[in-house]
C-alpha cells in the first residue's frame, strides 16, 4: 500500500504543480494603466484690436553722416490674430536728436506692416515699411525711403503690451542708412 500511496501522492502533486505553473485556478485580473495628467495649457492671448503707443529709441546714421542719438515716438495701428499667424498695419511718429554740436534733430515718419507668429503671450514680429525723413538741422527735405527689421511684443495683460524693435532704414537718394532700436509700450483697446 506504501507505493500505491506514495504514487497518489505524486500524481496529485504534479498536477498541482502544473495548474499553478500556468497561472494558478484563479482567472487573472488586468492591472489598470497608470493615469499620467495633462501638463496646462498655457494662456493664448487674444492680439486682435487698434493699439496706440509710445517708444524710447537710439539710432545709428552711417553714410551721408555718422551719427547717433536718442529719441522718442508715439505709433498706433491695428493687429488682426488669424490664429498661428498675427497681420497688422501701423503708422508710427518719431524724433530723434543727434549727439553732435548744435544738437541737430529729425523726424520720421514709418508706414509699417507687421507679420507675426502667435506664440501666446509673446509675438515675434517682422516689420516692412515706407519711412520718410525730415531734419532743418541736417537739411534733408522729407527724403523717403524704406525699412525692415524684427521685432517681439509681450501681452502683460489683455491690454498692455510692451515689446522692443530693431528697424534698418535705407534713404537711397541722400546715401543715408540708418537702425533704430526702441523699447516700446502700447494699450490695445
Amino acid at each position: 500500500m506504501k507505493l500505491r500511496q506514495i504514487m497518489i501522492a505524486g500524481a496529485l502533486s504534479a498536477g498541482l504543480a502544473g495548474t499553478a505553473i500556468a497561472g494558478g485556478l484563479a482567472e487573472p485580473t488586468p492591472t489598470p494603466a497608470p493615469v499620467v495628467p495633462l501638463a496646462p495649457v498655457a494662456p493664448s492671448a487674444d492680439w486682435t484690436g487698434f493699439y496706440v503707443g509710445g517708444a524710447i529709441a537710439n539710432i545709428d546714421t552711417s553714410d551721408l553722416a555718422d551719427l547717433d542719438g536718442n529719441g522718442f515716438g508715439l505709433h498706433g495701428g491695428y493687429l488682426a490674430d488669424l490664429g498661428t499667424w498675427v497681420v497688422g498695419g501701423e503708422l508710427e511718429l518719431s524724433r530723434y536728436e543727434f549727439d553732435a554740436a548744435g544738437d541737430p534733430e529729425a523726424d520720421v515718419i514709418r508706414l509699417k506692416g507687421r507679420v507675426g507668429y502667435d506664440a501666446g503671450q509673446v509675438l515675434p514680429y517682422l516689420a516692412l515699411g515706407f519711412a520718410q525723413i525730415d531734419s532743418d538741422d541736417l537739411a534733408i527735405d522729407n527724403e523717403s525711403g524704406v525699412f525692415y527689421g524684427i521685432g517681439a511684443d509681450f501681452a502683460v495683460t489683455d491690454n498692455i503690451l510692451i515689446g522692443g524693435e530693431f528697424l534698418q532704414h535705407q534713404f537711397d537718394d541722400i546715401d543715408l542708412d540708418a537702425d533704430t532700436l526702441s523699447l516700446r509700450a502700447s494699450y490695445k483697446f
